[in-house]
């Protein structure tokens, strides 16, 4: 670990390096890639299992990593008591991330994040940039505490802000807004029931929707299938959008959120019914 930042005593972010060893896996990540981790060094692990963060920066020159994490239990906590200078044991799997090659040059790029989930949305911000696109970012934390971003969102395009408590920016939930943008792709990670709400927002629409899931994984790998997702088999990405009832079994098939994403279309995803 290069560096630590607390915003507050639930969020932090981590400055890490790697190796020149593994520049060849770190060159073929794409924005929307994740970090499998360990919460603390060998030598006083009390945890088995790792932690799943989403890269939030990427400098292969400089071969440092950028994680924004929050704490959400016994891992993410100790991870936040590491200091720098530790060694942490970093896992970084096979991926498939957000699809930027088909985001052409002008393209209007509309990034929906929630949460600790705008943090994979900063790296793609400045990647979709550096291809020629439009990008606008649309972000919503539920405190004003919470915001992080701003200042990376700028330097690559617009950002508007959205909070629950109304501290800063406009006052509700980023969903509420999604409508007021003209866009050619929406790409978006947060919450599931953020996503399941721009899924119902986005229904019938032909342009392409992606969404980067959240999920708990034990191996990260493909084998455990701890982190299944379901979605429909008879729905090709980037097509029309629906909300699909789990009764529809015949057209389900799953996918691991590890492996196989986390990045989906959000055509392919099936939400349980109310």
């Amino acid at each position: 670990m290069l560096e630590k930042r607390l915003y507050h005593e639930q969020l932090f972010a981590l400055t890490l390096t790697y190796p020149p060893s593994m520049d060849a896996i770190m060159d073929a990540l794409q924005p929307g890639a994740f970090v499998h981790i360990l919460p603390s060094p060998s030598e006083s692990r009390q945890l088995f299992l790792r932690r799943p963060l989403s890269i939030a920066g990427l400098d292969r020159e400089k071969r440092t990593v950028l994680l924004i994490v929050r704490v959400v239990g016994q891992g993410t906590e100790q991870l936040r008591e590491v200091q720098p200078g530790t060694v942490l044991d970093v896992y970084v799997p096979y991926t498939h991330g957000f699809p930027i090659h088909n985001v052409k040059n002008g393209a209007r790029a509309l990034l929906v994040g929630g949460g600790v989930g705008v943090a994979p949305l900063l790296w793609l911000a400045e990647t979709l940039h550096a291809q020629g696109a439009r990008v606008t970012a649309l972000i919503g934390f539920r405190e004003s505490r919470d915001v992080f971003g701003l200042r990376t969102f700028e330097q690559w395009g617009d950002v508007h802000l959205v909070t629950e408590d109304g501290l800063s920016g406009k006052p509700g939930r980023v969903t509420e807004y999604v409508r007021d943008f003209s866009y050619d792709v929406l790409l978006s990670c947060g919450p599931e029931p953020m996503l399941k709400a721009l899924a119902h927002i986005t229904a019938g629409d032909s342009r392409p929707h992606y969404a980067s899931l959240e999920a708990r994984m034990a191996c990260a790998s493909g084998v455990c299938r701890a982190c299944v997702v379901a979605v429909r088999s008879d729905v090709h990405a980037d097509t029309g959008h629906h909300m699909v009832s789990t009764d529809d079994a015949a057209r389900i098939q799953h996918r691991r959120v590890c492996h196989d994403g986390p990045v989906f279309s959000l055509s392919e995803l099936v939400w349980r019914a109310p």
